[in-house]
C-alpha cells in the first residue's frame, strides 16, 4: 500500500513540476520581449518628444530665408512607432502574460510546498505497514485535493490568457475602427479643401478672365502686301504692345490679357517698299476675345519712311 500511496504522490509532484517548469521558461521569454518592447516604447517616445527642440534650435534655413522645420515629422513617426510597439504588446498580452506567469509559477512553488509538508506530517504519523482505510482515505484526499488546486489554478490562468487575448482583438478592431474613420475624414477632408483650392483657382482666373480681353485682328487680303504691321494704342494714341508683322501668309494678329477699354488699332500693309495704313476703334471687353476682321485698301500707298 506504501508505495502504491507513494506513487500517486510522486506522480502529482512530476505533473506540477512540470507546470512549474513550463511556467518558468514562458515567463523568462515574455520578460524579454516584453523589457525589448518597452524600451524601444521609451527611447521612441523620447526621440519624438525632443525631435521638435531641435528643430527650434537648430532650424534648416532655405535659400528664401524661411526657416524650414523637417525634424518634426520624423517625431511623429517616431511617436507612432512607440504607440505601435505599446499597441502590440497589449494585443498579444505578451507584458500581462510575463506578470501571470510569474504569478502562477509562484503560486504552484506554494502549493508544491504546503503539499509536501502534508505528506511528510502524514508520512509521520501514519504506520505505512499497518495502514488502517481510513489512513488511506486520509491521505488520498490530500493527494486529491492537491491536484484539484493545481488543475483548478491552471485552468483559471488559461482563461485568464484567453479573455486577456479577446480583450486585445477587441482593443485592436476598435483602435482600426478609430483610424478608419479618421483617415476617412482625413481623407474626405482633404478633398474637401482640394475641391475648394481648385474653385478657389477657377474663381480667380474666371476673376482675371472679367478684367482682362483678348483682341484678335485679321487682316482680309494680306496676300495682297509683302508684310503686315498691326500697331495697339490706347485712347491717347500712346503705343500698347509691340507692333506685330504678318508675314509669309500669316493674316491675324492676337493681343493677349488686355486691360478692358477702348483701343485704336492701326493696320499697316507694305507692298513694295510703300505702305497703306487704315486705323480703327476696337472695344476691348473683358473675358472675352474681340475679333476684327478688316481689309486694307491700296489705294493711297506711299513709300515708308524712317521712324
Amino acid at each position: 500500500m506504501k508505495s502504491q500511496l507513494v506513487a500517486l504522490k510522486d506522480e502529482s509532484i512530476k505533473g506540477v513540476n512540470k507546470a512549474i517548469k513550463y511556467y518558468e521558461g514562458k515567463s523568462s521569454k515574455h520578460k524579454k520581449w516584453s523589457l525589448l518592447l518597452t524600451y524601444f516604447s521609451i527611447l521612441l517616445t523620447v526621440i519624438g518628444a525632443i525631435m521638435p527642440l531641435i528643430d527650434s534650435v537648430f532650424p534648416i534655413v532655405t535659400e528664401s530665408g524661411e526657416k524650414k522645420a523637417t525634424l518634426i515629422y520624423w517625431g511623429y513617426l517616431a511617436l507612432g512607432l512607440a504607440g505601435g510597439l505599446q499597441l502590440y504588446d497589449r494585443v498579444v498580452g505578451n507584458t500581462n502574460s510575463w506578470i501571470r506567469f510569474i504569478k502562477a509559477n509562484l503560486e504552484l512553488t506554494k502549493m508544491r510546498r504546503l503539499f509536501l509538508d502534508k505528506w511528510n506530517k502524514a508520512s509521520l504519523t501514519t504506520d505505512f505497514d499497518n495502514v488502517s482505510e481510513s489512513d488511506v482515505a486520509g491521505i488520498i484526499e490530500i493527494i486529491d485535493s492537491f491536484n484539484k488546486e493545481v488543475h483548478t489554478l491552471i485552468e483559471e490562468e488559461t482563461k485568464s490568457w484567453a479573455d486577456t487575448y479577446t480583450k486585445g482583438l477587441n482593443v485592436l478592431n476598435e483602435r482600426i475602427s478609430s483610424l478608419r474613420s479618421q483617415y476617412e475624414e482625413d481623407i474626405t477632408k482633404t478633398e474637401t479643401e482640394k475641391k475648394e483650392a481648385e474653385e478657389e483657382e477657377e474663381r480667380k482666373r474666371k476673376e482675371q478672365l472679367a478684367n482682362f480681353g483678348y483682341l484678335k485682328v485679321e487682316i482680309n487680303n494680306v496676300t495682297e502686301f509683302d508684310s503686315i504691321i498691326v500697331k495697339l494704342y490706347d485712347d491717347l494714341l500712346t503705343p500698347k504692345f509691340d507692333p506685330q508683322t504678318l508675314e509669309n501668309g500669316s493674316y491675324e494678329a492676337i493681343f493677349p490679357r488686355m486691360e478692358i477699354g477702348k483701343y485704336v488699332v492701326e493696320a499697316i500693309g507694305v507692298k513694295e517698299g510703300k505702305k497703306t495704313s487704315k486705323k480703327f476703334y476696337v472695344d476691348v471687353k473683358g473675358g472675352a476675345v474681340t475679333s476684327q476682321s478688316i481689309t486694307i485698301s491700296i489705294g493711297g500707298s506711299k513709300k515708308i519712311e524712317a521712324e
